[in-house]
């Protein structure tokens, strides 16, 4: 099918629907052409019976149609995301035998499906912010975050980015916690990893703000950031998954 954006009314009437609860079927009205939906110039299909395995896998998929126009055409105040969210909301949220979501995100003001623009609460988009993500980190860095099922914003996702604003060391902050506490042979966090000792994820992230105090850090490698790790740090790159 094309892909569409959801008009303000649109965004406006998928929220109510979502703060019903879901009920049932999604209605054509927040799918197809019309008062709520206006195509997507270039006229990009996706095919809406797909079925994704992660977030990881999804994000892949859109990122691939939506490159072909270009990511710089759907900022967070675009209303595709939120058309996105309704055409895929059978992966996002399933129906079960008795017609209700019990995968469905509650949260006010559905920051799963609709963008909230607040940098706490921006990451919780479940499909737009898994493809700028991918975008910005690309595929080694963004799976470690986006490796849970479809519905699922993993801890490890929401701990890096409830602890960062979307600024300009987000690439590098990401990726230096991923060598720390990541384990990619077994493909889930090492234990113990936001523990709040010395050397967790929360203290990377801060020790990282306060090194952007008195460096530009857009200017340094990863390489140069390691080198000032302190030893605490240190100590769990090696640690045992």
């Amino acid at each position: 099918m094309y892909i569409f954006s959801h008009t303000q009314s649109g965004i406006a009437a998928f929220r109510d629907w979502l703060a019903a609860g879901a009920p049932g079927d999604i209605p054509s009205s927040l799918i197809d052409e019309g008062t709520n939906c206006e195509i997507v110039p270039g006229r990009l299909e996706i095919d809406e019976r797909m079925l994704f395995n992660s977030r990881y896998d999804m994000a892949v998929y859109i990122k691939a149609v939506l490159d072909k126009k270009g990511m710089a055409h759907f900022p967070v105040s675009s209303g595709i995301w939120s058309w996105l969210s309704a055409v895929y909301l059978d992966v996002l949220a399933p129906l079960n035998g008795s017609g209700g979501r019990p995968k469905l995100s509650r949260e006010m003001d559905s920051p799963a499906y609709i963008f909230n623009p607040n940098p706490r609460k921006f990451y919780r988009h479940r499909i737009g912010a898994a493809v700028m993500t991918l975008a910005q980190l690309g595929e080694l860095e963004a799976k470690p975050l986006l490796c849970s099922a479809p519905w699922v914003l993993s801890d490890y996702c929401e701990q890096n980015y409830a602890r960062i604003s979307a600024g300009r060391y987000d690439k590098l902050s990401i990726t230096l916690a991923n060598k720390i506490y990541w384990d990619r042979g077994t493909m889930k966090t090492k234990k113990k990893y936001d523990d709040g000792k010395p050397g967790s994820l929360a203290h990377l992230h801060r020790w990282i703000g306060q090194l952007s105090l008195n460096y530009d850090i857009s200017r340094l490698s990863l390489s140069e950031i390691e080198a000032m790790l302190p030893s605490e740090f240190r100590l769990r790159i090696t640690a045992a998954p």
